[in-house]
């Protein structure tokens, strides 16, 4: 028995409170970036002015691990296993990594690498950004698909058939 078409359309979707709370965190995580980015990078302020972006900045992002780490166990398997904004979804999940790995170089890592991190960090964060909401905003916009498992069961494109 196939799911009711209005289930099809929720399968792999947040809760209310998940994806607003979800778009609140990681929009303040790259608006905090983005005016770190240009108050730093681009005006050249010196970091004891930046102490409280770099407090916000880094308050966002912690909560930011948390709103997509909640997400990981329900939403990413299922969405995927229902072909669902897989290549937005998988590039978005992709690029955070990166991030979580250039913060923890420029947190830990050893100084010859702080110039590379931190650009690292900046351009996958800027792009995840954009893949984040292109993927939020296409995937409220998919139709329904069912996955492969939901029609008759394949094996070398031929049929199987139970003999019960």
């Amino acid at each position: 028995m196939s799911p009711h078409p209005r289930k099809l359309l929720r399968i792999g979707r947040l809760g209310a409170w998940h994806r607003r709370l979800s778009y609140a965190v990681l929009g303040a995580c790259a608006l905090t970036g983005l005016v770190w980015f240009l108050l730093m990078d681009v005006a050249g302020w010196e970091p004891p002015r930046m102490v409280p972006w770099w407090i916000a900045h880094g308050l966002t992002g912690l909560a930011g691990l948390l709103v997509i780490g909640a997400a990981l166990p329900q939403h990413v398997p299922t969405a995927w296993r229902h072909f669902r904004n897989r290549l937005l979804g998988g590039l978005t999940l992709g690029l955070l990594a990166l991030v979580v790995v250039a913060t923890a170089l420029l947190l830990y890592g050893k100084d010859d690498w702080h110039a590379a991190a931190h650009w690292v960090h900046v351009t996958a964060g800027l792009v995840a950004a954009l893949a984040f909401g292109l993927h939020a905003w296409r995937g409220r916009r998919l139709p329904a698909r069912l996955p492969a498992a939901a029609g008759p069961a394949r094996h070398g494109g031929a049929a199987i058939h139970s003999r019960h």
